[in-house]
């Protein structure tokens, strides 16, 4: 991934494309709301959403450039290399678990959802975000922006899709920009809170 992606998207010169993902990190911000207990961002990036939200914060990546902005965008926090597949955390070690905009770029995501679910604590609730690649493409192909499609996209997920690999439902699901519904949807914020006993 290019240098610096996910800033060009939240300082995007299409007005549309920077408000969906500008939209994105303050809904997520909100569902957050005052925390202070430890918090977990998976894929990180480089910081964007560690740097708006409270607690006290660890981020997990692949990218070794991504990692460095992340550490200089969020000084106070536990940045580390970590694969997504295999957290180096205990089981329900985090109160709260974020995953924005990458489940779509990982194949077996059906083990990073299990590994998000093992560090969350009983009780603890987990916000994921996930584009609606139809409506992307879409987008992409009336405005002429390219590529039409993300090669590095490799999963598009409906409601009935996280739930069979959670194996639970989600307290909320806030589609964006309208809220309406997923035919309307470009992403997608999905909160969770881990039950007692996995169903």
């Amino acid at each position: 991934m290019e240098h610096d992606h996910m800033d060009g998207l939240y300082k995007s010169s299409n007005p549309f494309v920077k408000h969906i993902h500008n939209k994105r990190l303050k809904i997520i911000k909100s569902l957050v709301g005052t925390n202070e207990e430890r918090l977990l961002d998976c894929g990180c990036g480089e910081g964007h959403l560690l740097a708006v939200l409270e607690g006290i914060k660890y981020g997990i990546d692949l990218s070794e450039g991504s990692l460095r902005r992340a550490k200089e965008r969020n000084p106070g926090a536990k940045i580390i290399e970590a694969n997504l597949a295999n957290l180096p955390f205990e089981d329900n070690f985090f109160a709260i678990t974020t995953c924005s905009e990458v489940l779509e770029h990982i194949p077996d995501y059906r083990k990073a959802i299990s590994e998000i679910v093992r560090v969350t604590k009983v009780g603890g609730r987990i916000i994921i975000s996930v584009p609606n690649e139809r409506n992307w493409t879409i987008g992409r192909l009336a405005t002429l922006r390219f590529p039409i499609k993300l090669k590095d996209h490799v999963n598009n997920f409906k409601y009935e899709d996280l739930v069979r690999a959670f194996g639970f439902e989600p307290k909320r699901v806030i589609y964006i920009p309208l809220n309406r519904t997923y035919q309307l949807a470009l992403t997608q914020v999905f909160e969770f809170e881990k039950p007692q006993v996995n169903r």
